[in-house]
């Protein structure tokens, strides 16, 4: 599905919540709305890296406004990443579908749902090709989309988020 093709939905918010690394995130209806504050510090933020990458500054002060800059922008990565997976929505990048993140109450065809135990999860998915990706993620196939998984995140022996992307 495209990104237009989303939208047209109506399932997803009409402009993005987050706009960074060259993917518009959308949460659903009903969920965050866009903050346009917040993207416009995002903004600047990710100039700042940009500008750090390209600087040929190798001063100390220069070494320490690049450092502070990525840090800034990957402590902002995580922010957005966790309200994503919290209140769920679509990944885009180029217009095509990178991800979709599952709202909390969704529930997978086999019942496993947030909360759900590794051990649920395990059974639930039994000889369905669920593999352990890290210590903190289980991943498993999606049926008719090759290369596409649903990736469930532990976290205290439970499922915390649900997703569904390109593998990896």
């Amino acid at each position: 599905m495209t990104e237009k093709e989303a939208l047209a939905t109506g399932e997803l918010q009409t402009e993005p919540v987050s706009t960074v690394l060259g993917r518009n995130v959308y949460s659903f209806v009903g969920g965050p709305e866009p903050d346009p504050q917040q993207m416009a510090a995002d903004e600047k933020i990710e100039k700042a890296v940009e500008r750090a990458g390209k600087s040929t500054d190798t001063s100390a002060a220069g070494s320490a406004e690049a450092a502070r800059a990525y840090a800034d922008s990957a402590q902002r990565v995580v922010e957005r990443l966790e309200a994503y997976l919290d209140a769920g929505g679509a990944s885009f990048q180029g217009g095509k579908l990178i991800s979709i993140a599952a709202p909390e109450d969704a529930v997978t065809e086999a019942g496993v749902r947030r909360g759900s135990t590794v051990a649920e999860l395990k059974a639930a998915y039994d000889g369905e090709g669920l593999k352990t990706t890290s210590k903190t993620a289980y991943e498993l196939p999606v049926d008719g989309q090759p290369g596409w998984t649903v990736l469930f995140e532990i976290e205290q022996n439970a499922v915390k988020y649900m997703s569904i992307g390109k593998a990896g």
